[in-house]
C-alpha cells in the first residue's frame, strides 16, 4: 500500500488491474532506468576493485572502469527508447521488462572484455592487451549476441502482442 497507494486488488472481484499497473510502469520507468544505470556502474566498479586486489601490478580504476562498463546499458536503453518512440511502441506492462533484459544483454559483454583485458595487462602493453582481449573474447561476444538474436526473433511470429514485442525488442537489442 505504501508503494502503490492507488492500486486496488480484491480477492473476489475482477478489477481493471492492467491499466493501473501500466500507470505505475509509465511513471516509474524513467526513475528505474537511471537507478539501474547507477547500480550497474557501481556493481562493475566493485567487480573491478575486487579483481584489482587479486592481480599483482595491474590496476584499472574501479570508478572509471565501472562507468565505462555501464555504457553499453546506456547505449542499449537509448537505442531501444528511440526505436520504441519511432515505431510507436508504448511503454506498458508488456514492454517494461526490456530494461531488466537490457541489463543482462549489455553488462555481461562489458564484464567479459574488462576482466580479460585486466588479466592480459599483466603480460602485454595496454594496446597489445586490447588486441589480445578482442582476439580472445570478441568471437564469444559476437556469438553470444547472434545467439540471443536467434533465440528472440522467432517470438515475432507470436499472435500474443507482448511476446511479439519482446521478440522484436530483444532481437534488435
Amino acid at each position: 500500500k505504501q508503494s502503490f497507494p492507488d492500486l486496488k486488488i480484491t480477492a473476489f472481484n475482477k478489477v481493471p488491474l492492467y491499466p493501473q499497473v501500466d500507470k505505475y510502469v509509465r511513471e516509474g520507468k524513467i526513475h528505474n532506468v537511471f537507478t539501474s544505470q547507477i547500480g550497474i556502474a557501481l556493481l562493475c566498479g566493485v567487480i573491478l576493485w575486487r579483481q584489482n586486489r587479486r592481480l599483482r601490478d595491474v590496476r584499472l580504476a574501479p570508478f572509471w572502469g565501472g562507468l565505462v562498463m555501464s555504457l553499453p546499458l546506456f547505449f542499449a536503453t537509448v537505442v531501444m527508447g528511440f526505436l520504441m518512440w519511432f515505431f510507436h511502441v508504448s511503454l506498458d506492462m508488456a514492454t517494461a521488462p526490456i530494461g531488466a533484459l537490457a541489463i543482462n544483454a549489455a553488462t555481461d559483454f562489458s564484464l567479459y572484455l574488462a576482466l580479460t583485458y585486466q588479466q592480459t595487462l599483466e603480460e602485454y602493453t595496454p594496446m597489445e592487451a586490447l588486441h589480445q582481449t578482442l582476439r580472445l573474447e570478441g568471437k564469444v561476444i559476437l556469438a553470444d549476441c547472434l545467439l540471443n538474436a536467434c533465440c528472440f526473433f522467432p517470438l515475432i511470429s507470436s499472435h500474443f502482442l507482448p511476446v511479439r514485442q519482446l521478440g522484436w525488442m530483444m532481437g534488435i537489442l
